[in-house]
């Protein structure tokens, strides 16, 4: 049943066959080709495939370039020919090239039939402002301004950063204004609670948000910085040069007097004459008070339990292994520690299992079925049973009411900032685990079947929903939650699910689908939720956060991706690229997406390199995305756009091998036009192994190298045992697990070794991530530049 979603696409294909343009001289598969009858598949829908009059692209009043021996239809093509294949019968781009129109043109769907169309090239910002009056399809946003690009093409014009900007204006959500000078606005702290050493320094972060709106903010007004011991500068900068213990940093809004300030506590602790080791939370970040910590120098070792500071002290000298045991947490593992302090974070172990209550399913008692979003009745969707555990969820529908354009198909990605996950990042984990969803009777297409959808994923067709909400989990905290969403023409891309399909012999799955849908992105929406309250144990009624589409994403930055790695002599064949903001103490929030695959189909091998534009096999063309600028509550002084390139094994059987590089920018550095990636991806650490016998895994070091790594054995239930170690130890030997904990590494599945590197300036070393100054795991994703996932085999015992 997965894929009968997709047949009922294909079929809606076949309604567009005499107005489709081909993009690959003719090499578009019918669907025949991928072994499905449409005659067969029955949908009844009611589509309006007539092209729009005020396309740009349909404009038969300019001029065109043919040879005098076009065989032009006056009636069906004027001023233009039949852009039909000889060979196939099929709409084909380079009948327009044969008879001489230029680069550029438009095999486009117009009088039912597809005919040549020259593009259209602008010559001024006037001229567009004129054809944006006349043509809804261009600059289709009325907020922003359209200026002619150097390319031809009218575009709307968004700022991405103040520098974009004259005088004293702000960049705010992509305008260039001044803020709103009548709102009050109030300090609000984005640094998290930590511990630091003595005399030690911290850059701490604040911004000025609107009290009624915290997605309203002034990234440049100036703060005021307090602290109860230490000295901290006008710009924030803290150093921990008073009294010990805890140390409350206030913020407050300069301009304005009524602003009550905002607080954070730190925790200054001083080097002991005992070596020590402090446990917290890593969502609380407070300490965990009787974790067991089993402390290992060479052949002697030493259980403890920490006290109620979550602090252990040990006189073992020399370079040390650390292992935390805390209950409910995930098993922590730091080997070959010198540092005198040390701090580790662990996270609760965290699961969300969520299934349709349908086909006899029944909801634990301990789970919850929300019952308040319009579910159960007939003709409705089915009610979502919840099995959460330390995580919060929230469920509900991106608005498109701002989105401007038009297209049959509404899709949205939607999701919470990705934090250290960001560094095991598949496609899973971006558009969050499948749900198996029986289409409701009032679905367009395939009406009472079952799909798996990706739970982070809506997409109605023709307004009538398919999927009509995602779903989003995050722990406890304050959580910010991102959406990219927009429309999809499918009468203006006609062999957009033939091409799928027939790309991969008709065995698409959903992920794979959206991946390739990813191209399209281009003239989408962003939506951003800042400060989602979430709680350990869930908040229900389920809410439904309000997430609306409210920001073109229409700064384009181009780039070429480098080769793609390989897994035993096979290329990833997928690259994911998401473009957005890194948020301090929280992660990335995408603001942009699109995707690259090596072969686009016939005529185009698998090389390794991903081509911009699949109709030039012979060029490999740089890739684009579209970004929206840094709006809502994520526009700060200290927020930094960042672009995380991701290779994939969608379709080459790799499935558990990723490789990424993550590119920041300056503080204030606007979205450049061109974006240089640096850096290879990553290799994999192939050839490591773990063999349960002995309890050692050994790692063989990726050609690239890596500065540590991370070695994670997963449960069946969201539990984990993650290690850390430097770059020179690749033998680690694991301790027997104390009484009454789990045995994660001897759960028989795959381990995996994550190859990092990192590039932040005041991270020299491994030791450096784990003393207790602010730079520490817990936010490790903020430092890395590069990342490579291998998933090691398990040697059999003997």
């Amino acid at each position: 049943m997965k894929n009968r979603i997709l047949v009922g696409l294909l079929s809606l294909s076949g309604m567009f066959f005499l107005n489709a343009c081909g993009s690959d001289g003719g090499n578009s598969s019918t669907t025949n080709d991928v072994g499905v009858d449409v005659e067969d598949t029955s949908i009844d829908v009611d589509v309006d495939v007539t092209p729009d009059t005020n396309d740009p692209d349909t404009d038969t009043d300019t001029e065109t370039d043919t040879t005098e021996d076009a065989d032009v239809d006056e009636n069906l093509c004027p001023d233009s020919v039949l852009c039909l294949d000889d060979r196939t019968g099929q709409p084909s781009f380079n009948v327009c090239l044969e008879e001489g129109y230029p680069e550029g043109t438009i095999c486009t769907p117009m009088n039912e039939v597809a005919c040549c169309v020259r593009p259209f090239v602008c010559e001024s910002d006037e001229q567009c402002e004129t054809i944006r009056e006349e043509d809804n399809l261009v600059c289709t946003d009325s907020r922003y301004p359209c200026v002619c690009a150097t390319s031809g093409e009218c575009v709307v014009s968004m700022c991405s950063s103040a520098l974009d900007c004259e005088s004293e204006d702000e960049c705010i959500d992509g305008l260039c204004q001044d803020p709103d000078a009548t709102i009050d606005y109030i300090a609000r702290i984005t640094t998290s609670p930590t511990m630091m050493l003595l005399n030690a320094s911290m850059q701490m972060n604040a911004v000025a948000v609107d009290p009624e709106n915290v997605n309203v903010t002034h990234p440049s007004l100036a703060i005021d910085w307090s602290a109860s011991s230490g000295t901290i500068s006008s710009s924030g900068l803290y150093t921990a040069d008073g009294d010990l213990g805890e140390v409350t940093i206030e913020a407050r809004v300069f301009s304005n007097a009524s602003d009550l300030g905002d607080q954070v506590v730190l925790e200054v602790t001083q080097e002991d004459e005992n070596r020590r080791v402090f446990v917290i939370d890593e969502t609380t970040r407070l300490p965990i008070i009787d974790a067991l910590v089993l402390i290992e120098s060479g052949d002697d070792s030493e259980e403890i339990s920490t006290d109620s500071a979550g602090q252990v002290s040990f006189d073992f000298e020399g370079e040390v292994n650390i292992h935390v045991f805390a209950e409910d947490h995930q098993i922590i593992s730091a080997i070959n520690v010198s540092a005198n302090t040390t701090l580790l974070p662990t996270s609760p172990v965290q699961r969300a299992a969520i299934q349709e209550v349908r086909d006899g399913f029944v909801c634990p008692d301990d789970a919850y079925i929300d019952t308040q979003n319009n579910c159960g009745e007939p003709g409705e969707a089915y009610c979502l049973c919840y099995d959460l555990h330390n995580v919060d969820v929230v469920n509900g529908e991106p608005s498109f009411e701002e989105v401007a354009g038009n297209g049959e198909l509404w899709i949205s990605l939607n999701g919470m900032a990705l934090g250290n996950n960001l560094l095991d990042l598949n496609f899973d984990l971006l558009i969050g685990p499948s749900i198996e969803r029986l289409l409701p009777d009032s679905s367009p297409i395939m009406g009472g079947d079952t799909v798996d959808m990706p739970s982070g994923v809506t997409l109605h067709f023709n307004t009538e929903p398919m999927v009509g909400s995602f779903v989003a989990t995050a722990p406890e905290g304050e959580r910010t939650l991102w959406s990219i969403g927009g429309l999809i023409s499918l009468s203006r891309n006609p062999n957009l699910i033939t091409d799928l399909l027939s790309s991969s012999g008709g065995e698409v799955e959903i992920s794979k689908i959206v991946a390739a849908l990813l191209p399209l992105f281009e003239d989408f929406y962003s939506g951003v939720v800042t400060g989602l309250e979430m709680e350990q144990d869930g908040t229900f009624p389920v809410r439904d956060p309000g997430l609306g589409l409210t920001v073109p994403t229409r700064r384009h930055v181009e780039f070429e991706p480098p080769s793609m790695p390989t897994v035993d002599g096979v290329w990833a064949d997928t690259g994911v690229f998401l473009a957005g903001v890194m948020l301090p103490g929280e992660g990335l929030v995408p603001l942009g997406i699109t995707a690259g695959v090596d072969s686009s189909g016939e005529g185009d091998v698998e090389d390794g390199l991903l081509d911009g534009n699949t109709d030039t096999l012979d060029v490999v063309d740089p890739l684009h995305i579209a970004v929206a600028p840094m709006h809502s509550g994520i526009n700060t002084s200290t927020t930094r756009y960042m672009m995380a390139s991701v290779a994939l094994f969608l379709s080459n059987g790799g499935s558990g091998a990723t490789s990424g590089i993550l590119t920041v920018l300056d503080e204030g550095e606007p979205l450049p036009e061109t974006l240089d990636l640096e850096v290879p991806f990553p290799t994999f650490a192939e050839g490591s192994s773990w063999t349960a016998e002995t309890r050692t895994v050994e790692i063989v070091p990726p050609s690239t190298g890596a500065d540590l790594y991370r070695v994670v054995f997963s449960g069946a239930e969201g539990e984990s045992w993650i290690v850390y170690t430097p770059a020179e130890t690749l033998e680690i030997a694991l301790p027997n697990v104390p009484e009454g904990f789990t045995d994660y590494a001897a759960i028989p599945q795959d381990p995996s070794v994550i190859a990092l590197s990192v590039h932040q300036p005041n991270v020299t070393d491994y030791q450096t991530l784990l003393e207790p100054n602010g730079t520490n795991l817990s936010a490790l994703f903020e430092f890395v530049h590069t990342f490579s996932v291998y998933e090691i085999p398990v040697l059999p015992q003997e």
